[in-house]
């Protein structure tokens, strides 16, 4: 089917959907099904693509030749001197590749008939009985080669393939460190010498996280030679070779499409990899990166196991069958997902369900942007559709995915695939082989299949059964959950913690008979200042009309920035509360025990003296953080003025770090008072007059402008 033919289908398809979810039918829903049941002989692969991935009946019908040596593995000399076309320096890749491509089907085609035709896979497993040639895939390369094995033994050759392809790009990267590891020690005239933990840091961050940057390393060639990268990268590398590694990761390849031989393959160019490798770093201890530790707290588990296999057969033969979110093509792919999941194979469910679940979000976004082009883009001269470009956000509102999928469901989908400081990014950890395949824990794949859930129940078509598993999932995700990595959450969440410390802080300062009303002039001044600000804010705070935990995810560049800074001026104020505290219990308990210098007293009495007014400081700090995290769109100046209370809170944070109290005060006066009310120095003259103009921030003046209130000169 034509690619034209295949995104008439896929759209069509969609329209239909869209327009049963408000007006049913039964013509409309006769349609509806036929678009489906044409849809099952689509391809979401383009025609160049096609030509290089697909076997064609030429290929089935090359002779056999043995690429296995007497060791059964591969024999490098006869693939890359006399298979593989490399060319030189001036002949275009894409020729190279499309070259290359025909003689790897060609060697692998072979190597699967040896392999399983011939011996019903028992050579790779014969694999397992030498953990050198297991080498590249990670410490537990033993366990983890035979569970993939296990899935290859049951015929599902794509999802073996995707499954173990993230450790090869590991087990690569890992070679590298390995190579950098030993090179600083050689530096050391010593291959035993110790590298220090700044040393090995340096050395991880080095690594490429991308394949394809890689492959272009010379020390990747250095150790396994210049025709073997040559053939990874025609294999498994860039977008103008086979690419396999996308086109099945991203989802765009269909088990129908995918020939066994590929994955049979792998695990042979795995095993022989492993030998070279060995070879290489023989007598030296070869350094596996550490897994990244899932075990992380994002709830209980929303999804009852006894429920599910009670619903399956429904949720399988009815809501798959006819959710628009599924496309029909991969519809037994989805099927044999959730049987994973229910057989508590995590890892391999989530392998299977993560390029399902992309390319039907893709649809999704193509029809929602009126993008058709962009459905079939797995190749070097189109821009490939991968989650990061499908949630892009950069363009804000443009992007329509966003109002299709609500807020609930995009930031469901942000907490778990794209937020990067913060979220988990399951996909990407596992599609990296970044995650130990046997500790996957139970709430993680519970949250996957419950997005997965509420999408096929969001696109439902006719009349469906709300099973006690969809019903639990609908509950949540109606009532229950609030986004777990969007800035905003996170900066709303570390608020209600420096509220719930400063009430604590206000007890501990009465417990100390420590009054809040300020000993002199100056501290009650200041206070009033402070108080008038808190109340001018809190004022218009309170005016807010939605204080709705749900955020947008395609926020501004500027309102993210703003959030983290608030969130630094938050963290600021933890701090301070407890140096603050801190020092006061230190110094009273010297006081009481007669231990205390006189420095001490002074430091004590000054601290007394002032520490009410930093209590107002951090309740004028929570209620602008409260406001700035509500109020909306963010301009520059909102930035601009955020950025310069951190600066202040900063600098306030410092001084009382150091136990330099007198000045931590100075800068909180600087902050409040403006220049012209002292001159040119403050009264303790720790902060000179340059310093006295960059700690004055302009309240009155950003809230004129900003809020329409009166100016503070003169209160």
């Amino acid at each position: 089917m034509t690619e034209e033919v295949t995104q008439h289908a896929l759209l069509k398809e969609w329209m239909i959907g869209k327009q049963l979810k408000t007006e049913f039918t039964d013509e409309l829903l006769l349609e509806y099904m036929e678009y489906r049941n044409l849809d099952k002989q689509t391809t979401s692969l383009s025609t160049k693509v096609c030509k290089l991935v697909l076997f064609d009946n030429e290929d089935l019908e090359e002779p056999f030749e043995s690429y296995l040596d007497e060791k059964l593995l591969l024999k490098w000399h006869k693939m890359t001197k006399n298979i593989l076309v490399r060319g030189d320096d001036t002949t275009n890749e894409d020729i190279l590749f499309a070259k290359s491509a025909k003689t790897i089907h060609k060697v692998a085609k072979c190597v699967h008939q040896q392999v399983f035709v011939e011996n019903n896979g028992k050579i790779i497993r014969s694999y397992l009985n030498d953990q050198r040639l297991l080498t590249i895939i990670s410490n537990k390369s033993a366990k983890i080669f035979e569970m993939f094995m296990d899935v290859l033994d049951e015929r599902d050759a794509l999802l073996s393939f995707q499954c173990i392809v993230p450790f090869l790009e590991r087990g690569l990267q890992d070679v590298l460190h390995n190579y950098w590891l030993y090179a600083q020690q050689e530096d050391k005239n010593s291959v035993t010498a110790t590298v220090d933990e700044k040393t090995m840091v340096s050395i991880r961050q080095r690594v490429p996280t991308k394949l394809n940057e890689l492959f272009l390393l010379p020390e990747l060639k250095l150790v396994l030679g210049e025709d073997i990268v040559f053939l990874l990268r025609a294999f498994i590398g860039p977008l103008n070779g086979l690419n396999l590694r996308n086109v099945t990761i991203h989802g765009f390849i269909s088990p129908e499409e995918f020939h066994p031989s590929y994955a049979t393959f792998l695990f042979v160019l795995i095993a022989s990899l492993g030998d070279l490798v060995s070879k290489y770093f023989q007598g030296r201890e070869y350094y596996y990166r550490e897994w990244f530790d899932f075990n992380i707290d994002i709830g209980p588990t929303i999804v009852d196991h006894t429920s599910l296999a009670q619903d399956a057969p429904y949720i399988k033969e009815h809501l798959f069958q006819t959710s628009l979110f599924i496309l029909p093509q991969w519809l037994s792919c989805w099927k044999k997902s959730l049987d994973l999941y229910m057989e508590k194979r995590y890892f391999h469910f989530l392998v299977s369900i993560f390029p399902l679940m992309e390319h039907s979000i893709r649809r999704i976004y193509v029809c929602s942007n009126e993008v058709e082009d962009r459905l079939i883009t797995a190749e070097k001269d189109a821009l490939y559709t991968t989650l990061d470009i499908l949630f892009e956000t950069r363009q804000g509102d443009q992007n329509k995915i966003f109002n299709e999928l609500g807020p609930v469901i995009s930031n469901f989908l942000f907490d778990i695939f794209i937020w990067v400081d913060s979220g988990i990014r399951i996909r990407d950890h596992v599609s990296h082989g970044n995650v130990d395949p046997f500790a996957i824990p139970h709430n993680v794949a519970d949250r996957v299949l419950v997005i997965v859930l509420a999408l096929c129940n969001k696109y439902a078509i006719g009349d469906h059964k709300f099973t006690n598993t969809i019903a639990s999932v609908e509950q949540f995700m109606n009532t229950q959950y609030e986004p777990l990595y969007h800035p905003k959450s996170i900066l709303a969440r570390k608020i209600e913690q420096v509220q719930e410390t400063t009430t604590k802080f206000d007890q501990f300062l009465q417990s100390h008979n420590i009054t809040l009303d300020g000993t002199d002039e100056l501290s009650k001044r200041l206070i009033e200042r402070i108080q008038l600000c808190t109340m001018i804010i809190r004022n218009k705070y309170e005016k807010l009309s939605d204080f709705s935990s749900i955020f947008i995810v395609h926020e501004s560049e500027k309102e993210m920035r703003k959030c983290i800074i608030l969130g630094k001026i938050m963290s600021h104020v933890q701090e301070m509360v407890e140096k603050l505290e801190s020092s006061i219990t230190e110094l009273d308990i010297k006081v009481k025990e007669r231990t205390a210098w006189k420095r001490d007293r002074k430091a004590l009495e000054v601290l007394r003296s002032h520490v009410c007014t930093y209590q107002y400081l951090f309740q004028f700090l929570l209620i602008s953080a409260r406001y700035e995290l509500h109020v909306g769109k963010s301009e520059e100046s909102d930035v601009m003025f955020v950025l310069s209370l951190w600066n202040v809170s900063g600098s306030v944070t410092s001084h009382i770090d150091d136990g330099k109290w007198l000045r931590a005060y100075e800068s909180l006066l600087g902050l409040f008072i403006s220049p012209t009310e002292f001159g040119d120095t403050l009264p303790y003259k720790t902060i000179n007059a340059r310093q006295v103009k960059q700690l004055f921030v302009d309240i009155s003046g950003y809230y004129q402008g900003k809020i329409n209130k009166p100016s503070l000169d003169g209160a």
